[in-house]
């Protein structure tokens, strides 16, 4: 367990060793600048992406007439327009695998235990 330790912290000095060699004398390195930011940078950098995104929201309204142009001539052709958003959102949303059938809920009942698991007045609950 010691030799182990003792490793560690060997190769932990020797990996964070280059890190820490950054120039002493405050200049920044090249192709950089010194950070001259006051105040509370966090709530400078989440204000900055809030009106980024902001920005964007109110661009999209002016995109969206040019992507979405439904074709209302019939419903066939406006279930046909829409295919391309909708393929977009499922490959978003993460639907890959086609739907299955459904034809009724699958009940689970093993010799220990009944699908039946509650009844009042009128109805009945299975699962």
């Amino acid at each position: 367990m010691g030799r182990l330790v003792c490793a560690f912290c060997l190769l932990s000095g020797i990996v964070s060793a280059p890190l820490s060699a950054a120039p002493l004398n405050g200049l920044p390195l090249a192709g950089t600048e010194a950070l001259t930011m006051e105040g509370d940078i966090a709530a400078q950098l989440v204000a900055g992406v809030d009106r980024f995104l902001l920005r964007k929201i109110d661009a999209s309204i002016d995109d969206r007439a040019q992507r979405w142009q439904p074709d209302l001539s019939s419903p066939a052709a406006y279930e046909a327009s829409l295919a391309p958003q909708r393929n977009r959102l499922a490959e978003i949303l993460g639907v890959r695998d086609a739907r299955l059938p459904f034809d009724a809920p699958a009940l689970v009942a093993t010799t220990d235990r009944a699908a039946l698991v509650g009844e009042g007045d009128g109805y009945r609950v299975f699962a």
